[in-house]
């Protein structure tokens, strides 16, 4: 399974199966010398059956004469597309493999690899990477690092990379396994392999230019080498198809396809899913040309295929269905269009939940990118096509409700610090509603196979039979898993807000034009629109502009505020809000509370600070709350018992301010952070401002000095107002630090390269507590709470926390994922 982006619009661009003959079948007999007809691939999984059978009973279950021959029929299995049939065969090849010859041998790796791949093909990447890993490794040190073995591991891996959008670990071994590749000679087939695979790599970058020269070299060896009607030549023209499709040649795509689809009916018949891809890509040349008449009849088609292939409910269904749904968007179906992008979406949603349960940040970030170009269709699809479609509005809005920040809900340890809390039992509960995730997620991304489809639908009933028995049970143990998991719908939304609220709901989107082919053409200039949702009203949603011109007029006012003594300030807030808020008034109505939804560089845009040609500012005509996503208000319907203390932790003794640098710590998982040379001085003024606030709150809890700790907040269990003051940072990648303001972090004369940057946004953002200079803090901590660790403090319950420091209100902004920093981590 490996589409690429494009593929949510135009088809699918895929490398041949990574198993290379060479290495999987170094087992097998030798050739005869007189040529034998060759079996179908139904006879050859006969024969190999047979031969299991034989095995079992002559040489026992845990010979390597049957791992072979299960290896041999997996094989079969893979190269047919019935994954589901091929991996239990990989994995007890595997298990033979490492108690009869030992977890270091040759062919142990070659098992690792081929059960790699048929898990790569159903979607479960976090397994299959260190599974590539240690087969790279084992043939590194049995065959040596040129060894024709080690190419294929490389490339294996590299794909894997590749798929996962990991592109600058995917390319160096690619090249690698080029040149090793080209010492057999440049015509070699496992030189196609490699530089096919490079090819969707550049293309998936979007540099078709360099892709082209690759895939077309890749396809001449390919004919060469197994002639031109084979299933790998195939899979070359389809990806060419694509590549001249993208460029504006209609005419060369149509050829290429019409000849992979040809060859692929030939070699596996009309129920392949190879051949429903295929056509599907061909249908849409159709569909660009005008030819609605042609294109019609292979896109039914080419959806019926997928299903029976995979079984409607597999993550590679959303591509099928909503290229369907562009179809009938353009021949002005708009009702079916939107219905059938529904099925699209809900596809989308029933995976998502058990994709992002597992994987890395990382992972599921390049995951969720996927997706962004099907809900830009999905957006476009009201604002552009349908306008005045309620059906088309209510879509785009819950697509945008169930989407926007949810990297952050998977990653931010929400669930994690709801486990802490819980008891005994209910952890039991929460073990075993993740174990029928998990088996539900196999069940899906492994498609029926070879099993009939009511067969399959039986089992994929019952999976979610369990799971939602499993949802039942720790749902009415606990509230707080109750709010983390309520079902996200436009209804669920307007119940949450209060009396007289509005939800204002904005996103940045592309307008795609779905009449064109140029890729550079396909989608427009970002734009922003709005939706704002009113309890007992229907949802209403308006256009506010480019984003290039809105950003500009950000930053203005960002640089204005930042010298509020400017000339400027006022006239900045006054187009910022004729820009953002004057489109919405009318819309809002009589609405007294905002909460207001950004997105993009509005993300840090103070709301309340914008003010209208009369100077008013908006907060004095309505309350502003700031949410990630309008699916935040759901949480707040659940009550969790209020503590009567606060919590205030201020002016924390940091320690002193050593001249040279301090020593290097040991560096956690969520502290990717080299700070070892990070300095913070003295607030003396924020011990006046606790004083102050435990005389309005005289049950508060005050820690200062060497008490404010980074311990305090960790072992905090739902305060009824958390203050903390003290110094606040957020490091930008490739900067060693911020300003030199009150409360931001400082250093000590060093290099740039002492400060590294980290992926996650959420570990170069955090907040500095006694002990911080000297990296110890007491109770095993350093002094320092990122961001990513902020994330995971239990504050159930808790009605408001307040940063008072700098650079809390700052982060990395992600499109459709909100602020990566302090703000975020602290939503309660």
């Amino acid at each position: 399974m490996s589409p690429t982006i494009l593929a949510l619009v135009f088809g699918v661009l895929f490398a041949p199966p990574a198993l290379q003959s060479a290495l999987l079948l170094a087992q097998s007999a030798p050739a005869a010398a007189t040529p034998q007809p060759v079996p179908t691939p139904q006879e050859r999984v006969q024969q190999l059956q047979a031969k299991v059978l034989e095995l079992e009973k002559s040489a026992g279950s845990n010979d390597p004469a049957l791992a072979t021959a299960l290896n041999e029929l997996a094989i079969v299995h893979f190269q047919q597309g019935d994954f589901a049939a091929a991996e239990p065969l990989f994995r007890r090849t595997l298990s033979i493999r490492e108690t009869a010859l030992g977890p270091d041998h040759p062919h142990t790796a070659q098992a690792l690899n081929n059960l790699a791949q048929v898990l790569q093909e159903r979607g479960n990447y976090p397994v299959a990477e260190p599974m590539l890993e240690r087969a790279l490794a084992l043939y590194e040190k049995i065959r040596g690092p040129d060894h024709p073995e080690v190419a294929t591991a490389l490339n294996n891996l590299a794909g894997l990379y590749r798929v996962s959008g990991n592109y600058a670990r995917a390319e160096p071994l690619y090249l690698r396994a080029l040149a090793i590749n080209e010492k057999a000679g440049s015509d070699h087939p496992s030189v196609a392999v490699v530089l096919n695979n490079l090819g969707l790599m550049f293309h998936r970058q979007g540099n078709l230019e360099k892709a082209r020269p690759v895939m077309e070299r890749s396809l001449a060896i390919r004919e060469k080498a197994v002639g031109p009607d084979h299933p790998d030549v195939a899979r070359a023209l389809n990806n060419l198809g694509i590549l001249s499709q993208e460029q504006g040649d209609l005419a060369k795509a149509e050829q290429l396809y019409r000849r992979a689809v040809q060859i692929y009916d030939k070699a596996f018949g009309r129920q392949h899913q190879l051949y429903g891809q295929t056509l599907n890509n061909l249908a849409v040349v159709h569909l660009v040309k005008g030819e609605y008449a042609v294109a019609g009849p292979m896109y039914e088609e080419a959806l019926a295929v997928r299903v029976a292939a995979l079984g409607p409910t597999h993550p590679d269904m959303t591509v099928a269905l909503t290229s369907h749904a562009i179809y009938l968007d353009v021949t002005g179906k708009i009702s079916e269009a939107v219905k059938r992008q529904t099925e699209s979406a809900n596809v989308t949603e029933r995976n998502l939940d058990l994709i992002l349960a597992s994987g890395s940040e990382s992972q599921k970030l390049r995951y969720m990118e996927t997706f962004t170009e099907n809900t830009d269709i999905t957006v476009s699809m009201h604002q552009v096509s349908a306008p005045r479609d309620g059906a088309a509005q209510y879509l785009a809005l819950t697509t945008l409700l169930r989407r926007k920040g949810r990297v952050l809900d998977a990653v931010g340890g929400a669930l994690g610090a709801l486990r802490e809390r819980m008891s005994v039992d209910d952890r039991a509960a929460l073990d075993r509603l993740s174990a029928a995730r998990t088996q539900l997620a196999r069940l899906v991304l492994r498609g029926p196979g070879r099993q009939e489809a009511a067969a399959f639908s039986g089992d994929v009933a019952a999976a979610e039979e369990q799971v939602q028995q499993a949802e039942r049970d720790i749902s009415t143990r606990s509230a707080a898993y109750r709010a983390q998991t309520r079902p996200v719908t436009v209804e669920a939304v307007q119940a949450a807000l209060p009396p007289g609220a509005a939800l204002v709901e904005i996103a940045v989107y592309r307008p795609f034009n779905n009449r064109v082919a140029h890729v550079e053409k396909r989608f427009g200039a970002a734009r922003y629109v709005a939706y704002i949702v009113r309890p007992g009203q229907a949802p209403a949603s308006v256009d506010l502009g480019d984003v290039k011109a809105i950003d500009g007029q950000v930053e203005a006012f960002r640089r204005a505020l930042s010298s509020p003594k400017s000339s400027g300030l006022r006239p900045a807030a006054t187009a910022l809000h004729k820009s953002l808020v004057g489109p919405l008034l009318p819309l809002i109505g009589g609405a007294q509370r905002l909460f207001i939804s950004p997105d993009g560089a509005l993300n840090l845009v103070p709301f309340a600070a914008l003010q209208d040609q009369n100077g008013r500012y908006l907060v004095e005509a309505h309350e502003v709350s700031y949410v990630t996503t309008g699916r935040d208000l759901l949480r707040l319907q659940e009550r969790a018992p209020e503590s009567r203390r606060a919590l205030i932790v201020a002016n924390p003794e940091f320690g002193p301010l050593p001249s040279d640098p301090a020593p290097a710590t040991d560096v956690r998982l969520d502290r990717a952070i080299d700070l070892s040379r990070a300095r913070f001085t003295p607030l003396p003024g924020t011990a006046a401002e606790a004083s102050a606030l435990a005389v309005l709150m005289t049950e508060a809890d005050v820690r200062t000095g060497r008490d404010a700790t980074e311990a305090s907040l960790r072992s905090v269990h739902g305060p009824r107002v958390l203050h903390l003051a003290t110094h606040g940072f957020f490091l930008s990648v490739g900067q060693p630090g911020s300003n030199a303001a009150a409360r931001a972090l400082v250093h000590d004369a060093a290099p740039k390269s002492a400060i590294t940057s980290a992926d996650n946004p959420l570990l170069r953002s955090g907040l500095a507590f006694a002990g911080a200079n000297a990296r110890s803090g007491g109770d095993g901590d350093d002094g320092i709470l990122t961001a990513l660790e902020a994330s995971s403090l239990d504050l159930w319950g808790t009605r408001m926390a307040v940063l008072s420091a700098c650079e809390t209100g700052v982060g990395e902004t992600r499109r459709g994922d909100g602020v990566y920093g302090l703000r975020r981590a602290l939503v309660v």
